[in-house]
C-alpha cells in the first residue's frame, strides 16, 4: 500500500475479516503505526477530511470492540 490510496476493510459488507483460531499479526503494531500515519497525513495533504473522518471512525468501532471482547461484553 503506498501512503496516497484509501483505506478500505478487506472483510466483506464492510464487515472486518475473521478466523476461528487468532493468528499472529501480518505487520508489527510499529509498522502498522506508520502505515496509519501515512495514509492520514496522505488524506490531509489532498484534503479529504472525509477519507480521514472514516479512518478515525473505523479506528474507533476496532477499538471498542477489541475492549467489549476483551470485557466479555459487558
Amino acid at each position: 500500500m503506498t501512503s496516497a490510496e484509501p483505506v478500505t476493510d478487506p472483510g466483506p459488507e464492510g464487515h472486518p475479516a475473521s478466523s476461528p483460531v487468532p493468528a499472529p499479526p501480518l505487520i508489527s503494531a510499529d509498522a502498522a503505526a506508520r502505515a496509519l500515519q501515512e495514509c492520514f497525513l496522505a488524506n490531509a495533504d489532498r484534503g479529504d477530511n472525509a477519507a480521514n473522518d472514516e479512518l478515525v471512525a473505523e479506528l474507533l468501532r476496532r477499538m471498542r470492540a477489541l475492549r467489549a471482547s476483551r470485557e466479555g461484553g459487558r
